[in-house]
């Protein structure tokens, strides 16, 4: 079992950064459906195949930080949401 990090994550191919090199590898369903699905920047331990090179994820370690994915324009829509609006002046 090889440890590395995950540089870049396409179409169900995660390319893992290794002490042997860049490693192409696939998370198999039942990883994803029980693991979580893995994402670009996860410590991950995963199984390299003799035959042709490309390996299988086996574990995500636990991840330091997570990105909410909010963007700036939602995030500040959201916080200006959040403040009690004045009243406008009524007109007599």
């Amino acid at each position: 079992m090889t440890e590395g990090i995950i540089l870049k994550g396409v179409g169900g191919f995660y390319y893992v950064d290794t002490a042997d090199g860049l490693i192409e590898c696939k998370a198999r369903g039942r990883f994803r459906k029980t693991v979580g699905k893995p994402i670009v920047g996860d410590r991950v331990t995963l199984e390299i195949q003799p035959e042709d090179g490309t390996g299988y994820l086996l574990d995500i370690a636990p991840r330091k930080t997570v990105w909410c994915g909010l963007r700036w324009p939602t995030l500040i829509w959201w916080s200006q949401s959040l403040r009690p609006r004045r009243r406008s002046p009524t007109r007599s």
